[in-house]
């Protein structure tokens, strides 16, 4: 049986190179091996003798390969990830056509596309901070082709080479911008996002008076 707790163990180690699978399995595989082991020490301190010396050599294992297993399935559920913010309702003939998904975006940019006319609706552009937090917006014109300024974070290169989402929502028409852009915006209840792609900060073009419109 203490066999078959380190097997699982390191089953679970293993697949956390898979963090999908891991997400999924860890916590399971994680309170298996904790329940083998509790099961055998009871079993153990029933029979009134000490377990032989090879048996405990492989405690610290196996409750060491538990605790990784869980630590990385939390670690792994808890992962900001970019664009994962809500699903897209799509609007024919609204749409980001610049920047392009994957690209290296300078700090201060310029974003371009089209739009269609949204009844009581007005269409904002924001930029989603790589811990999911959206800043920066602007209404943009409609109906018809739009360009509008985005910015990616602060001038500065802690986040450089980040991953950061430019994206379009819906929202009441009336919903009032931040004062400031760069506070964090709160999208109403009602809003609906419409397009996103995910962009990195190039490190190359940090300051603003240095990253020419694109």
């Amino acid at each position: 049986m203490p066999f078959f707790a380190v097997i699982l163990g390191a089953v679970a180690i293993i697949l956390l190179g898979d963090l999908d699978l891991a997400d999924k399995m860890a916590s399971v595989i994680a309170a298996a091996t904790g329940v083998v082991a509790l099961v055998l020490q009871m079993k153990g301190a029933a029979r009134g003798h000490e377990e032989p010396p090879v048996t405990r050599r492989f405690w610290s294992p196996v409750l060491v390969l538990c605790a990784v297993v869980a630590l990385g399935g939390l670690v792994t559920r808890s992962a900001p990830e970019p664009g994962t913010a809500g699903a897209v309702v799509t609007l024919p003939g609204t749409a980001i056509d610049h920047p392009a998904e994957g690209s290296f975006v300078a700090t201060c940019s310029e974003s371009r596309g089209n739009a269609e006319n949204v009844a009581d609706e007005a269409i904002w552009l924001i930029s989603r901070n790589p811990d999911g937090t959206p800043y920066f917006a602007r209404e943009i014109s409609v109906p018809g082709p739009w360009r509008a300024q985005i910015q990616l974070g602060a001038e500065t290169p802690v986040d450089a080479g980040a991953r950061f989402r430019v994206e379009l929502y819906a929202v009441p028409d009336g919903t009032a911008l931040p004062a400031d852009p760069s506070q964090p915006v709160t999208l109403p209840a009602r809003a609906r996002k419409l397009d996103g792609v995910t962009v990195r900060k190039d490190p190359d073009r940090i300051r603003c008076d240095e990253s020419p419109a694109q």
